[in-house]
């Protein structure tokens, strides 16, 4: 819009107020005047809002398009140390030990202290067994008796 179309509503509002054409509330009156100072912006600033945004999206999406890049790259890096790796050692079975690892550690730790690690370990697991069968235990006790009592109610 040009100025002269502001001019122009402008006036035309300030008549039609003023003859109470337009009757009109606190609300009415912030909603014009929000509404005008809009389009006041738009029409005043708004070729240099439009450019800093359009600045501010391109060095957005350079920024993300490098991190694109850079990820791609750390990719790559990390699957060639992968491919160095020897397969039998990339993923290594913790449950059985090897005849060497077996002697290191029992060089390390003598035979009892390895039969006691294993041992308590069995152990702390058998705990947690037979306390998850005796929550499950007491939660079927529970859930029966108030079955039971709602049984009753009804």
């Amino acid at each position: 819009m040009d100025n002269k179309h502001f001019l122009y509503a402008f006036l035309a509002f300030s008549v039609l107020n003023s003859k109470d054409i337009i009757i009109y509330n606190e609300e009415t009156g912030i909603a014009v005047s929000f509404l005008a100072f809009i389009l006041f912006i738009m029409n005043s600033s708004g070729k240099t809002t439009k450019e800093s945004l359009e600045e501010k999206s391109t060095a957005i999406l350079t920024e993300l398009q490098n991190s694109g890049t850079e990820k791609h790259k750390l990719l790559h890096q990390v699957l060639s140390e992968h491919r160095k790796v020897p397969s039998n050692r990339a993923f290594p079975n913790f449950e059985v030990f090897t005849s060497d690892e077996l002697h290191v550690l029992q060089k390390v730790l003598p035979e009892q202290t390895l039969i006691s690690l294993f041992s308590n370990q069995i152990q702390q697991k058998l705990k947690r067994v037979l306390q998850a069968q005796e929550l499950y235990n007491y939660n079927q006790l529970l859930s029966n008796h108030l079955l039971g009592k709602a049984y009753q109610l009804i």
